[in-house]
C-alpha cells in the first residue's frame, strides 16, 4: 500500500501567529496542510493518459547467444538513421515475452538478432521475418518517414 497524502490541520499554529492588531474574522480560522508525493502523482497521471509515453523507438536483443558486437552493430545503425534505440544486453529465450513488453511499453519495433547479418524484424507486432542489419534498417526508416495521413 501507499501512502498518497499526509494531512495535517495548523488551526493552534495559525491562532499563534495572529497579531493583536490583526483584523479578526468573523468566522473561526482554519489551516490544513497537504503532502503529495510527486511519485504517485506521476504514476496517476500515466494511468488516466491515453498512450504511454516510449523512450525508444526500437529495442534490440538476441536469441539464445549474447551477440554483443551484433547488437551493438544493429544499434548504431538504427540510431545513425534516427531511431530512439535500445539494448537487452542478456539473451532471450522467448520472444513472445519480449513483443508482449514491446506492446505494453508502446515500443514499435523489436529486432532479435540471430546471427552477424541476420535479424528478426517486428513492428507494431507484425512479424517481418528475417533480414540483414541493413534491409532492417531500411524498412524501419522508411516506416518513420511514412506520413501519418493518406
Amino acid at each position: 500500500m501507499v501512502l498518497a497524502k499526509k494531512r495535517c490541520r495548523y488551526d493552534s499554529l495559525l491562532r499563534n501567529e495572529l497579531h493583536p492588531q490583526d483584523i479578526r474574522p468573523t468566522h473561526a480560522l482554519c489551516l490544513v496542510g497537504l503532502s503529495l508525493s510527486l511519485n504517485v502523482l506521476a504514476d496517476i497521471k500515466q494511468k488516466f493518459s491515453e498512450e504511454t509515453p516510449s523512450e525508444c523507438d526500437a529495442l534490440v536483443c538476441s536469441y539464445s547467444k549474447p551477440l554483443l558486437v551484433e547488437k551493438f552493430e544493429l544499434a548504431k545503425l538504427l540510431r545513425d538513421s534516427g531511431l530512439r534505440t535500445d539494448i537487452m544486453h542478456e539473451p532471450v529465450s522467448a520472444v513472445p515475452e519480449i513483443l508482449e513488453h514491446c506492446l505494453r511499453s508502446n515500443i514499435e519495433s523489436l529486432l532479435v538478432v540471430f546471427s552477424k547479418e541476420e535479424v528478426l524484424v517486428t513492428n507494431n507486432g507484425v512479424d517481418h521475418g528475417k533480414m540483414t542489419f541493413a534491409a532492417a534498417v531500411d524498412r524501419l526508416k522508411k516506416k518513420t518517414e511514412e506520413p501519418l495521413h493518406k
